[in-house]
């Protein structure tokens, strides 16, 4: 197949995800996403990465990063949506959180059935002090490891 042919199970991959992005108001933020082609043999290679940057106001970093690390992201990998999770610091009051889901089926049983309860009881432990912003990319390819050691 060449690539400059539109691929309609691609397309329909793409307007899956964006019924997802629309449902769940991330067009309001910008959100790009891109996908391959269910067809594509790279498929099973995919990852989908939902990705939640913070940046808190220094007198709650510590704050933040304790109820990351000890309730909220448990608690959201133990809804088996995600294959993995890894949390990050780019600085002591900037953290992002990269929800690694198999599948577009399986972000989307988080955002529907789940993400509500966690994002009210974050609002809930930090009424104010912490930016939230929320993105969705999918991998389009990548080059080495499989895995991030770390």
């Amino acid at each position: 197949m060449q690539d400059n042919v539109v691929n309609q199970e691609a397309v329909a991959g793409f307007l899956v995800l964006a019924e997802i992005s629309q449902t769940h108001g991330f067009y309001d933020r910008g959100l790009t996403l891109l996908c391959n082609s269910p067809s594509d043999s790279r498929l099973a290679k995919t990852m989908i990465s939902y990705e939640v940057t913070l940046q808190a106001e220094p007198g709650l970093a510590t704050a933040v990063e304790d109820h990351m690390r000890r309730q909220h992201i448990p608690g959201i990998f133990a809804t088996g949506c995600f294959r993995s999770i890894r949390f990050w610091r780019a600085s002591p009051a900037r953290f992002r959180t990269s929800y690694e889901a198999s599948t577009a089926a399986d972000l989307e049983r988080y955002l529907r059935d789940h993400a509500a309860t966690f994002r009210a009881e974050f609002q809930m432990t930090f009424p104010h002090g912490v930016r939230v912003a929320r993105e969705t990319w999918t991998e389009v390819e990548s080059w080495g490891a499989s895995e991030i050691v770390g």
